[in-house]
């Protein structure tokens, strides 16, 4: 049987934008078809996100979400087993987090190999926040595949097109306008994260047009209505 390509929709949500990757997934590469930036008006993160959804014809979403809605921690345990790693994760989170876990998504990584104790990494975002962005993409027909943030993102796409990586320690650092990550990974695992914000917006700039004036992107008709 033959290889139906696949087309993927990635939002990343920024404090102030959110940027839309359109790619096509083949059986063997990905490329990126579209790359747009929408500026959030009046921090209507929610309102933005739905007219680009209602504009699109893939139904399935990847949501990448910002620096401020996400939590990280990381917990050194002994190893646990897939039937008691939920409910100690569980417990080391009701310890850690100052909010009450009925308010919170949270989801959490296994270590790749485990020795007398591993450092088991912990995400965790306010359903207050997060339950919108999903109400907003069933309003417009389409269903959420994946919602990650940058740290995981990165580290996803890392061991995809860099084997490499997994032998090697690298850093990340991510800046967005009002704050900002920096992400340590180690041989294919991700073992630190810290948020950092800016008393002032930094000016980012855009990056520039990839086309010349007198050319105009290519259009797209199979993504978009």
């Amino acid at each position: 049987m033959a290889f139906r390509p696949q087309t993927i929709v990635g939002i990343q949500i920024t404090d102030s934008s959110l940027r839309l990757a359109v790619g096509k997934k083949s059986e063997s590469s990905l490329a990126i078809s579209h790359l747009e930036t929408f500026p959030v008006m009046d921090g209507n993160v929610a309102g933005t996100l739905n007219q680009i959804l209602k504009s699109l014809k893939p139904q399935n979403i990847h949501l990448a979400l910002p620096v401020a809605y996400v939590k990280h921690y990381f917990f050194s345990l002994p190893p646990l087993n897939k039937k008691n790693a939920l409910e100690i994760v569980r417990r080391e989170l009701s310890q850690a987090s100052e909010a009450a876990l009925n308010t919170l998504f949270f989801d959490f990584t296994l270590p790749k190999k485990e020795d007398k104790f591993s450092d088991y990494g912990v995400l965790t975002a306010s359903k207050d926040i997060i339950m919108p962005l999903i109400s907003e993409v069933q309003r417009a027909g389409k269903k959420i595949h994946l919602v990650s943030s940058y740290p995981y993102a990165i580290l996803s796409n890392l061991k995809r097109f860099f084997p490499s990586f997994e032998e090697k320690i690298c850093a990340s650092l991510h800046l967005e306008e009002t704050a900002g990550l920096i992400s340590i990974f180690n041989k294919g695992s991700l073992v630190f994260t810290r948020n950092f914000s800016f008393k002032t917006k930094i000016p980012l700039s855009r990056p520039q047009n990839p086309f010349s004036p007198q050319e105009e992107a290519p259009a797209n008709p199979h993504i978009f209505q």
